[in-house]
Parts: structure tokens; sequence; C-alpha cells
């Protein structure tokens, strides 16, 4: 799978983001299972830039502002 964008959590080094080209999926594991975001995140794309604030996902697109969806959300 093509992986646009990485992120780790500075204070939980186990924690992974990544943004494909079509869903944000994150790690709690250091990668050996992930989860996804909600596919409701408007304007999934490639370039948006993903990362961590607190007990949060963050995702910044490139037109629509910046979203973000509690870790403890997450489907998968």
């Amino acid at each position: 799978r093509d992986v646009n964008w990485v992120s780790t959590d500075l204070k939980k080094p186990n924690r992974v983001v990544v943004n494909t080209p079509d869903r944000v999926l994150v790690s709690q594991d250091a990668g050996a299972t992930w989860r996804e975001m909600s596919r409701a995140l408007p304007y999934r794309h490639s370039r948006n830039v993903v990362c961590f604030q607190g007990e949060n996902v963050v995702v910044g697109t490139g037109g629509n502002g910046v979203f973000y969806a509690p870790i403890s959300s997450l489907t998968g």
C-alpha cells in the first residue's frame, strides 16, 4: 500500500499515524495492528498532513481545514 505521510507520537513512541491515498490509519503498537479513522473525514487526499495532539489524531487538509478525532473513537 502507498503511504504518503507518516508521523509518530513523541510522548508515546509506539503510536504511528499514516495517510494513504484513501484513508488515515493509526497504530498504537508500532505497526503490528492498525485502526482506521472514519471514512466520513471530508477531503480524503494523499497529501493531507497527519499528526497526534494528546489523545487526538489530527488531519490537516488542503482546503477544508483541520479535522481531529479521539484515538478511542477509531474503528478497526
